[in-house]
């Protein structure tokens, strides 16, 4: 393939976080929690912020260099005018000291910002531009640190430029895999001799979605084969290069089954292809029971600086990252396998997972589908979709046990959980005071002050998880 035919669309935060991030897998650093945490105070500090600061500042553009073009989009933080030059600022908060989380990852946060000041510059003819590194402590509101820099324009985009082409070296392998699985699309005849009744209608109908846009819902009988029905016209679109990715969405673990049995017909029939299955955490966890932080996993130790080399070499192994290829791979390298299946999957064609992975606003899948990503080269292919009835219903409801709160709260024990203890109490007092039938129970209170006790949770849980080791079990359940 003509190398300046390479051609990536991704969002800021797929270049930068792919090429620097680096260290380990920690939830007491990087949680819900403490994301939403981090948006509550970048938030804050945007808004005091004065005329010449403007949040949030949406950035695209390419770079385009010998080995191939990268089309970026993102939003930078902050962009700061009026002064000797522009300055984009990029925010970080953490529950770690800002000087310890600065030295641990100065280069990841610092390229990110350079990204945004490259495109800045596609647009405008800036000759200087300035970077703020802008720290804040989620424990400690006296710990800020901001970190200056200024770069020529010139400078800027070598440095840039650079990053694209490490980005593209790590490719070239995908890169010859795409022409391959293209070519063995092209070619790839039906794996049976004939069609059942009924396939051979729907594999048309999917065929002339996938060509034309829009929406398919078809309804088939039991036992005509409607997966390979779907599969066989989708990967057949690759060589029309109509599609660059294809999700398999199920409701059931037998959904997936038939679907990774589906793309092995496809297989043997000469698709070049790959495929990733993503299983539950519960399901493919090596250390059960241990927190996501390299004190108590030591799968979570380094996992970002081991993960690059994993995948060149998962890669070159195998097209299916499966269970098993994961479960191998992370007991080799000492690596968290649910993240694994999830960063390997970025290199698949074809991803078999569950509807939450797409539908549920806790666990989607954000490398595929946060804002900015373009998802108009991507098929959707939602297995028993009568399912998601009941399905959505759970993803978008909330329920509380009473009972829970009081076992999580008896179950801190000594002075290491002194703040949360309270914290609990004061929620429990507040949920006794709320009539419990065994029915859906309409809240007698406005809905901030129920937040505010959740909120004293989170933050007496943040400040003393630094602390102390271990959550006891109970506690896990809220």
């Amino acid at each position: 393939m003509d190398k300046k035919k390479r051609y990536f669309t991704l969002s800021v935060h797929q270049f930068v976080d792919f090429l620097f991030r680096v260290g380990d897998i920690d939830d007491r650093i990087y949680n819900q929690t403490t994301m939403q945490m981090g948006a509550k105070m970048h938030g804050s500090y945007q808004a005091k912020q004065g005329n010449q600061y403007q949040s949030e500042y949406p950035l695209s553009g390419k770079i385009e260099i010998e080995e191939g073009t990268i089309f970026l989009q993102g939003r930078a933080d902050g962009l700061i005018v009026g002064g000797p030059y522009p300055v984009i600022d990029e925010i970080k908060t953490s529950i770690m000291p800002t000087k310890t989380f600065y030295e641990q990852q100065k280069q990841w946060h610092l390229s990110q910002a350079l990204v945004y000041c490259y495109l800045y510059l596609l647009d405008h003819h800036e000759t200087r531009m300035g970077v703020d590194l802008t720290y804040m402590s989620q424990i400690d509101s006296e710990d800020k640190m901001v970190k200056h820099f200024d770069y020529s324009a010139s400078t800027i985009k070598e440095e840039v430029e650079a990053y694209a082409r490490m980005y593209f070296e790590f490719f070239l392998e995908q890169e010859a895999h795409l022409d391959e699985r293209d070519a063995s699309s092209k070619s790839l005849a039906f794996p049976y001799q004939r069609f059942r009744a009924g396939q051979k209608e729907l594999s048309k109908y999917v065929y002339g979605a996938i060509s034309n846009g829009g929406i398919l819902f078809a309804e088939a009988p039991t036992g005509i084969g409607k997966t390979l029905s779907a599969l066989f016209p989708s990967v057949k679109s690759f060589a029309q290069k109509r599609v660059d990715r294809i999700f398999y969405l199920t409701a059931k673990q037998t959904g997936s089954l038939a679907a990774y049995q589906a793309m092995t017909q496809l297989y043997e029939a000469g698709l070049r292809c790959r495929d990733s299955v993503l299983v539950g955490k519960e399901k493919i966890c090596l250390a059960p029971g241990c927190r996501c932080n390299p004190d108590s996993c030591p799968y979570a130790k380094g996992y970002y600086t081991k993960i690059k080399e994993i995948i060149k070499e998962v890669c070159k192994k195998t097209n299916r990252f499966d269970e098993s290829t994961v479960l191998e791979m992370a007991n080799k390298y000492q690596a968290c396998p649910f993240e694994m299946q999830l960063d390997l999957s970025l290199f698949a064609d074809v991803i078999i997972c569950d509807y939450n992975y797409l539908l549920d606003p806790m666990v989607y899948l954000e490398r595929y589908f946060e804002e900015g990503i373009d998802t108009s080269t991507d098929v959707f292919l939602l297995d028993e979709a009568h399912n998601l009835v009941d399905r959505s219903k759970d993803m978008y409801s909330v329920g509380l046990e009473f009972e829970e709160v009081e076992e999580a709260k008896k179950s801190l024990h000594g002075n290491g959980w002194r703040k949360l203890r309270k914290a609990l109490k004061g929620f429990s007092d507040f949920l006794s005071t709320i009539p419990m039938d065994n029915q859906p129970t309409e809240i007698p209170c406005p809905k901030d002050e129920l937040i505010g006790y959740i909120d004293a949770i989170r933050k007496a849980k943040t400040s003393e998880e630094k602390t102390t080791d271990v959550l006891p079990p109970e506690f896990t359940n809220l």
